[in-house]
C-alpha cells in the first residue's frame, strides 16, 4: 500500500508539472520575451511607431521613455493583486489538467508570495518537491510577466516577488534563491 501511495503521488506531481509547464510555454509564445521587461517595452514602442507617421514616431518614443522612467513602485497592494491573479491562474490550470488538489497563493508583504500546497506534499520525496517548486517558480514568472505587461500594472519589476512553497502547517518546502531564478528545497525527506 505504501508503494501504491508513493506511485500515485509521483503521477500527481508529474501531471501538475506537465500541465503547468505546457501552459507556461503557451504564455511564453504569446509574450515573446517575458524575461526582459525593457526589451518588451521597446518592442511595444517599435510596434506603435511602425503604425504611425514619422512625426508620431518621435512623440511615441518620448512618451514611452517617460512611462518607463515613471513606472509605479511594486508595493503591498500590487503584491496582493498579483497573488490573487496567480492564485486564479494556477488553480484554473490545475482544474483544466484534471488535478483535484488546489493551491493557495498568499501575499507576504510587498516582495514575497507563499504558495501553500496540500499537506501530503510535505512528505513527497526530495526530487518531487524540487520538481514541483521549480514548476511553480516557472509558472509564477510567466504569470508575473503577463500580468505586469498590462497597462494598468506596468510596475518597475522584472521578476516579481520571491516565492516560498509551504504546507498548511507552515513548513517551508522550498524557497526562491535571493538572486532569483532558482528554487532551493528546504525540507529534507531522505
Amino acid at each position: 500500500p505504501e508503494d501504491i501511495k508513493y506511485f500515485e503521488q509521483e503521477i500527481k506531481v508529474k501531471k501538475i508539472a506537465d500541465f503547468i509547464v505546457s501552459n507556461a510555454k503557451v504564455t511564453e509564445e504569446v509574450c515573446d520575451d517575458c524575461h526582459d521587461h525593457d526589451e518588451k517595452t521597446a518592442k511595444k514602442t517599435t510596434k506603435k511607431s511602425s503604425e504611425t507617421s514619422s512625426s508620431s514616431k518621435t512623440a511615441s518614443s518620448s512618451s514611452s521613455t517617460e512611462t518607463s522612467s515613471s513606472a509605479k513602485t511594486y508595493d503591498d497592494a500590487a503584491n496582493a493583486a498579483f497573488a490573487s491573479e496567480f492564485n486564479t491562474q494556477i488553480n484554473d490550470a490545475l482544474r483544466q489538467g484534471d488535478v483535484t488538489d488546489s493551491f493557495a497563493v498568499m501575499p507576504n508583504g510587498s516582495s514575497l508570495i507563499d504558495v501553500v500546497v496540500p499537506q501530503d506534499y510535505k512528505y513527497l520525496p526530495n526530487s518531487q518537491i524540487q520538481e514541483l517548486a521549480d514548476t511553480i517558480l516557472s509558472a509564477k514568472e510567466n504569470c508575473f510577466q503577463e500580468w505586469n505587461a498590462k497597462p494598468e500594472n506596468d510596475y518597475d519589476e522584472t521578476y516579481g516577488p520571491r516565492l516560498y512553497v509551504k504546507s498548511p502547517d507552515g513548513t517551508t518546502l522550498a524557497k526562491e534563491s535571493f538572486w532569483g531564478g532558482t528554487m532551493k528545497r528546504v525540507i529534507d525527506n531522505n
